[in-house]
């Protein structure tokens, strides 16, 4: 079953580069995982501290897969004090 996950992003004002960088090498590792249909970064053009990542997954398993990955597991370490809240994920199946 197809997966689009949706994770919104919050950076704090001073810490907006270093998630947009972090974010951005995510990118190309995500879109070689086997399962993975996209992966894209989005940021707010209004609001320079919002960012959206927009990823469709052929399977819950190959979603669950990605989740444990050391770029992505090291990302959500190394970005705990660089987010202004809690990173939301919607994850909605087809």
């Amino acid at each position: 079953m197809e997966l689009l996950v949706i994770a919104k992003i919050s950076a704090k004002e001073e810490f907006v580069q270093e998630v947009k960088e972090s974010l951005t090498a995510l990118l190309e590792p995500s879109r070689n995982e086997t399962g993975n249909l996209e992966y894209s970064l989005f940021q707010d053009t209004t609001n320079s501290i919002e960012f959206l990542m927009y990823e469709k997954w052929v399977t819950q398993d190959a979603f669950q897969k990605h989740n444990q990955m050391p770029y992505l597991t090291d990302f959500v370490e190394k970005s705990k004090d660089w987010l202004a809240e809690e990173m939301k994920v919607e994850v909605i199946e087809r």
